[in-house]
């Protein structure tokens, strides 16, 4: 744990096992993001007023241990600090992969929103790293498939009727069905991919 400043501004940081999630405490003041940086999966909330409140990068995962976490209080400035959050590597960082997260991508919601639907919806059959009534949701196999895909995957299923790793899955968990969210809206399951491939 740590911290650094300019001497009016501070981000402390903190790296560790435990840590809590952005958790969309008093979320109408904040907007919420996800993005890749320098190859890890990354949940950011900013002020909706600059300069108004937390601004918090978190990732995670950095490894199989510890997540991070980089976080400033009423600083002026959300570019620059995003510019900051850019700019964190690790020794196992890949900087050949990022995404262009802008101020418009940000939404009203919570990425805490999807760890909700997750345990409500999916964690009765599925763990992490182990076998359950469905396959382990590894960071391997979240990642094979777009966002778009696991979209269509939970809404509208029958449109992967010739997808080969949706045929794959079929075949091997014949009649266990994964449930699908045909009722729910496009920002709740953004916000449970967000969850799936952040956690």
């Amino acid at each position: 744990m740590g911290g650094f400043t300019n001497g009016k501004d501070t981000l402390f940081f903190d790296y560790r096992k435990y840590r809590e999630e952005i958790d969309g405490y008093e979320s109408s003041k904040y907007l919420y993001g996800q993005d890749t940086i320098n190859g890890f999966i990354a949940i950011i909330q900013i002020p909706k007023v600059d300069g108004s409140g937390f601004i918090r990068l978190r990732f995670p995962r950095v490894d199989e241990d510890n997540k991070f976490s980089l976080t400033g209080n009423n600083i002026k400035g959300t570019e620059k600090i995003l510019q900051i959050f850019k700019s964190v590597i690790f020794k196992t960082s890949d900087p050949a992969i990022n995404s262009n997260l802008t101020l418009e991508k940000f939404k009203p919601y919570s990425y805490q929103n999807g760890r909700i639907l997750f345990i409500s919806i999916c964690a009765a059959c599925h763990h992490k790293n182990k076998m359950l009534i469905g396959p382990p949701l590894t960071r391997e196999l979240l990642n094979s498939r777009t966002n778009d895909w696991f979209y269509t995957f939970f809404k509208d299923r029958k449109n992967l009727i010739e997808d080969s790793a949706y045929l794959a899955r079929k075949k091997i968990y014949r009649d266990n069905k994964c449930i699908e969210l045909p009722e729910y809206s496009q920002e709740s399951i953004g916000q449970l991919i967000s969850y799936l491939k952040g956690r």
